[in-house]
Parts: C-alpha cells; sequence; structure tokens
C-alpha cells in the first residue's frame, strides 16, 4: 500500500528515509524544518517540490496517513505542533519511549531505523533492523506494512527494549567509531592512511560473525602484556584523554575475561 507521509526535520535520518520512502513508493506531502537552506538542500535531494514546505508545523489539513518526526532527542522533548487526529505520529529515535508522543494524540507510534546515517554516503535500507512500536494492532500493522516496503527487517519491540538495543548499538557503533578517530590521528603523525588498517578492521568485524566478540578478543590487554601497555601508553603522553581511555578499555578488558559466564 502506498501512504501519505508527512515529515519533521532535515538530518542525517530525513536525508536518507524519506528518499528510501519516495523510491518505494509513498508520497511526502509535507515538510517542516527549521533551518529553510537545510530543508532546500533535502527537497532537491528527494527531487520533490518546495510547494510541500509548511511555514509552520501545521500538519492538520495535509491529510497524511502518517508523520514522521525525524529531530534529536532534545528536540523531540520540546516539539510542538498540531497534526490530524487520523494521522499517525511516528519518531525515530532509538532512545525515546513512545510515551514522549502522548501529547500528539492517541494515534503514535516509533518507526527507529537500527543503522547509522552520514549524507556523504549513499544507503539501502533494504535488510536493515526497523524497530516497531505502536499504540494498538491496527496501527502496528501499517508500520509493519510501511517497514516492508523499504524492505527492512521489522522488529517489533517495547520501548525498554529499544532503549537497551540502543545503548548496545551506541558500544557497537559510536564508541569504535571513535576509536577508528583515534587510530587514523596516530597514523596520520607517521603519514599514514587509515586504509592501512582497513584489511584488520574487516577481518574482526567477519571474525565476530562466527565467534563471540569475548572469545575473538587479543591484543596487549588480554595476554597481559604490560610491557606494551606501557610504552603505548607513553607514546600517547600528548594525549592524555586518549591515554586514559586506553588503560581504561585495557582494564574492562581484563575485567569481561575474567567475569565472563
Amino acid at each position: 500500500m502506498s501512504y501519505r507521509i508527512a515529515l519533521v526535520g532535515a538530518g542525517r535520518v530525513a536525508w536518507h528515509l524519506g528518499a528510501a520512502l519516495i523510491q518505494a513508493g509513498h508520497q511526502i506531502v509535507a515538510h517542516f524544518a527549521r533551518r529553510k537552506s537545510e530543508q532546500a538542500a533535502l527537497f532537491a535531494h528527494w527531487g520533490v517540490s518546495e510547494q510541500i514546505a509548511l511555514q509552520k508545523p501545521d500538519f492538520r489539513k495535509t491529510n497524511a496517513d502518517l508523520l514522521l518526526l525525524t529531530v534529536s532527542d532534545a528536540a523531540l522533548s520540546e516539539l510542538e505542533l498540531l497534526s490530524n487526529p487520523k494521522t499517525i505520529v511516528l519518531h525515530t529515535s532509538g532512545s525515546m519511549p513512545l510515551s514522549i508522543l502522548a501529547r500528539f494524540g492517541r494515534r503514535r507510534g516509533v518507526f527507529y531505523p537500527l543503522q547509522t546515517f552520514s549524507k556523504e554516503k549513499k544507503i539501502s535500507f533494504e535488510g536493515v533492523p526497523l524497530c516497531l512500536e505502536a499504540d494498538n494492532a491496527e496501527d502496528e500493522a501499517i508500520l509493519l506494512d510501511l517497514a516492508s516496503s523499504l524492505l527492512t527487517k521489522p522488529q517489533l519491540m517495547s520501548s525498554e527494549q529499544r532503549r537497551n538495543l540502543h545503548l548496545a548499538a551506541v558500544w557497537a557503533c559510536n564508541f569504535t567509531n571513535h576509536c577508528w578517530a583515534i587510530s587514523e590521528q596516530i597514523l596520520k603523525k607517521e603519514g599514514f592512511e587509515l586504509s592501512l588498517l582497513h584489511g584488520l578492521i574487516e577481518e574482526t568485524f567477519q571474525k565476530i560473525k562466527v565467534i563471540s566478540p569475548l572469545s575473538a578478543q587479543t591484543g596487549p590487554a588480554i595476554r597481559g602484556d604490560l610491557l606494551t601497555q606501557q610504552s603505548h601508553l607513553t607514546l600517547m603522553a600528548q594525549s592524555p584523554e586518549a591515554a586514559k581511555l586506553y588503560a581504561d578499555l585495557s582494564a574492562h578488558i581484563v575485567f569481561m575475561a575474567q567475569n565472563k559466564a
């Protein structure tokens, strides 16, 4: 089924999700964003007319089936808008509960894609876990239908389950990416590129598809190589924050190894 969709926000989630919805045959009928320059770039990316832009977040006359709020958690808490009572209002947050939408009416839900988004890189939603939650079976079925149209892997879950999943995702994605950023800085000091580590990173990823990360752990911390760890800390003397992170992570690797089930 094709749905009429309204949307709030012009960030990375809106950039990719809006394009995917259009490609899947759905129609973006209205859009609101505070920053008009970002909105213009978004419309160009989507290939839609600027006539769908709203000057105020008043969606009562749009006749949208769904209203997607693709904004930050802080903005979601403060957002004020008007919507049609028949419209299902959805947020795309991993950590915010369904109840945060209570002020917008009884038809509400969550449409959270478990993926990392950057405008610079095109992404496919095919196979992406899409976490769904709704207040009733009828709206739940609509969200499942919408998710299936994007070829995702829809997963019904509670707000508490999704919150813990988001925490796991931050460790697996955001913190890991930060470690790569530190690696890149170290390499650049010696005139190398991060591509030198691509093979290592790829093998690490492939390995955890076969065995658990706890069993796959290697490196100086797990083997108790204090001499190498101290050498590394000396090299990072000019970056005390990174050195502390190195020491804390090394200690936690040992802790998990000693306390694994």
